[in-house]
C-alpha cells in the first residue's frame, strides 16, 4: 500500500496543475487586458483633444488671417481704418469671415469645454482680444501665441505614457 500512496499524490498533482496554471494564466490575461484597455482609452481621449485643438487653432488662425489680409487690403486701397464696422464689411470678405467666425465659435467652445482652467482663462482672454473693436486694427498672433504655448503645455501633460499602464507587479 505504501507504493500506491506516491503514486496517487503524482497523479492528484497532475491533474490539479493544469488547473491551477490555466487560473493564474487566466487572471493574468485579464489584468492585462485591462492595462490595454486603459491605455487604449487613454489614446483615445488624447486624440481627441489633440483633434479639437488643431481645429481651434486652424480657424483661429483663419479668423487672423481674414482680419490681417482686410487691414492690409484697407491700407492698400488709403482707406481710413477708423471706419464703422459696415465699411469694413467692404475691405474684407465678410462671407468668408461669417464662415471663419461660425468655425472658430464652435472650435473655441469645444475646446473650451474639455480644457484645463490655464487653458481656459487663456482662450477667454484671447477670444475677449479678438472681439474687440478694433482688433481689425492690430497684429493678433502674439496674442495667440500665448493660447499655443497653454495648448502645446496642454497636450504634452495629457499625452499618454506607456510607463503609467505598465504594471509594477502582475
Amino acid at each position: 500500500m505504501e507504493i500506491l500512496t506516491p503514486s496517487i499524490i503524482i497523479a492528484v498533482i497532475a491533474l490539479i496543475s493544469p488547473v491551477v496554471t490555466n487560473y493564474l494564466n487566466n487572471k493574468h490575461l485579464e489584468k492585462m487586458k485591462v492595462f490595454e484597455y486603459q491605455l487604449v482609452l487613454k489614446k483615445e481621449e488624447f486624440q481627441y483633444r489633440k483633434t479639437l485643438s488643431e481645429n481651434y487653432i486652424r480657424s483661429t488662425s483663419e479668423m487672423i488671417h481674414l482680419l490681417n489680409a482686410g487691414y492690409g487690403y484697407a491700407i492698400h486701397l488709403g482707406r481710413d481704418l477708423n471706419e464703422t464696422l459696415w465699411n469694413q464689411r467692404e475691405i474684407i470678405d465678410y462671407d468668408a469671415y461669417l464662415i471663419a467666425l461660425k468655425n472658430y465659435k464652435e472650435n473655441y467652445s469645444a475646446l473650451k469645454a474639455i480644457s484645463s482652467k490655464n487653458l481656459a482663462d487663456k482662450l477667454s482672454e484671447f477670444d475677449d482680444v479678438l472681439y474687440q473693436r478694433n482688433s481689425f486694427k492690430q497684429n493678433l498672433f502674439p496674442n495667440f501665441d500665448n493660447v499655443l504655448s497653454e495648448i502645446r503645455v496642454e497636450i504634452n501633460r495629457n499625452e499618454p505614457k506607456y510607463n503609467d499602464y505598465r504594471p509594477d507587479k502582475i
